[in-house]
């Protein structure tokens, strides 16, 4: 294993700042044991596990959803649901891991072409991934709002540094990988949002 490439992640992690825009630059909580980094930030609705091997960096956020004893047509339903999923993204890849079947968010990161940017892309694609995730599973009660909130404020910081619209769907397009109906119907719902929160400090 090469230390200094974890060393290095540990460090972006470690050092970064509460008003960072870039989820790589907040400063997240870091563990190291047996190899495997676990990060953790306040404002990230997820723990992000990661790990290297020869060739890749590969970066899990677990779930918690454990489907091994759903009933069948439970089952076939998050199956397909994670299926459709995956035919929208290209960055990240939702699987069932483990025993208990839990429902895992993945990412394998080439070594030859890994770099700070390409770790900020990745988490940023966890992020929405899992609100992707939320949204189509119709599981928004059992997740927190947390989530909405920091896939806004991510918005938010883009826009503020003067991002439009476009631009948003652009990145998300093609950083992140969605499909550009799928893209701007986020970017539509998430600026919706915005609005509805502008308008309260108002009241």
């Amino acid at each position: 294993m090469n230390n200094s490439m974890m060393s290095q992640i540990a460090q972006w992690l470690k050092e970064g700042r509460d008003d960072a825009e870039d989820l790589v630059d907040l400063p997240w909580k870091v563990e190291i044991e047996d190899g495997t980094l676990e990060a953790q930030h306040p404002k990230i609705p997820f723990i992000l596990y990661v790990r290297e091997d020869e060739n890749f960096i590969r970066l899990r956020v677990y779930t918690g959803i454990e489907t091994a004893l759903w009933n069948q047509e439970e089952r076939l339903n998050i199956t397909r649901t994670l299926l459709i999923l995956n035919a929208n993204v290209d960055l990240l890849k939702y699987v069932l891991e483990g025993l208990n079947e839990e429902v895992v968010l993945r990412i394998d990161l080439d070594k030859s072409s890994f770099k700070k940017k390409v770790f900020e892309d990745a988490l940023v694609a966890l992020l929405t991934g899992l609100y992707l995730m939320v949204r189509a599973l119709k599981m928004e009660e059992e997740f927190s709002q947390q989530l909405l909130e920091r896939v806004i404020g991510m918005v938010r910081e883009r826009m503020e540094a003067g991002a439009t619209r476009t631009d948003i769907i652009n990145f998300l397009t093609q950083t992140v990988g969605l499909k550009r109906n799928e893209a701007e119907e986020i970017v539509d719902e998430i600026m919706k949002s915005i609005k509805k929160e502008d308008l309260k400090g108002y009241m």
